[in-house]
């Protein structure tokens, strides 16, 4: 049988190339060889940057009067600002924003007209754009939607609140299945929701299954096939929850970059 080492090393590129993260880190201590091939830009960016959207607000205006966008690169460790062409409504929740395609995600308005929209921020060319919501995602509609990211997509859904005596048992969620393409925006139901005041779409299990935080405390799957609910408990984790978020999986700290040979 022939060893790893006398596979080209584009060979072992191709097929690590193809795994997750914690495998491919994984594959680093399989044989000296192959640490320094994984330690290629292939495998790892270390120009990560972080993103801080800041604005003065007037009370009196339906928009920030002034909005602020900083950018952190842990590659060069330096700041720098970037001018916005949008505007913070007021009435938007102050939430992090959703990463999808490249790209971070908020809901603002233009300053012309106040007019809501999805704004996107290109990470690699460090520019907005707008991004089209659902078609029949209006106007003013739009303000009391948040953005979430399920299976890759960009989602939005309305927020899930008791309004006087009238309890909304169902939520629709918007997912945009081809990245900024309009007519691309499909809708699915979440059913059963009871008089729950909280529900915020989490991550999904497959094609059928939504993980979600539902009244701000219980961790619950949803089987959007069948229309049931079931709680999901995880050993060592307070029964009370106010924050739950998903993570992606990464060759690099944000505390440092990797170097070759470290150990």
């Amino acid at each position: 049988m022939r060893s790893y080492s006398a596979l080209p090393d584009e060979i072992i590129v191709d097929i690590i190339a193809r795994l997750p993260a914690k495998a491919v880190g994984r594959c680093r201590c399989v044989c000296k060889s192959w640490r320094p091939i994984l330690a290629r830009p292939e495998f790892i960016s270390d120009n990560y940057k972080i993103v801080i959207v800041s604005f003065c607000e007037d009370f009196e205006a339906e928009a920030a009067t002034e909005t602020f966008v900083s950018i952190y690169s842990l590659k060069t460790g330096t700041w720098k600002n970037v001018e916005s062409p949008f505007c913070w409504h007021r009435h938007t929740c102050t939430t992090p924003g959703v990463f999808v395609d490249g790209s971070i995600h908020w809901i603002a308005c233009t300053p012309s007209d106040y007019k809501p929209t999805i704004v996107a921020f290109d990470i690699t060319k460090e520019a907005f754009c707008e991004v089209p919501p659902p078609p029949s995602v209006v106007g003013d509609m739009l303000v009391c939607h948040l953005l979430v990211a399920l299976g890759g997509c960009l989602c939005t859904y309305a927020l899930h609140e008791i309004a006087g005596w009238n309890v909304q048992e169902d939520i629709d969620i918007w997912v945009m299945k081809e990245y900024g393409i309009r007519e691309s925006w499909i809708r699915f139901t979440v059913s059963g929701l009871g008089a729950s005041t909280f529900f915020r779409p989490l991550c999904m299990l497959g094609q059928e299954q939504l993980v979600a935080l539902k009244g701000r405390e219980e961790l619950t799957m949803c089987d959007l096939k069948e229309g049931t609910f079931k709680d999901i408990v995880v050993h060592g984790i307070p029964n009370k929850r106010t924050l739950a978020m998903t993570f992606v999986e990464s060759l690099i700290s944000p505390r440092g970059t990797y170097e070759t040979g470290a150990k």
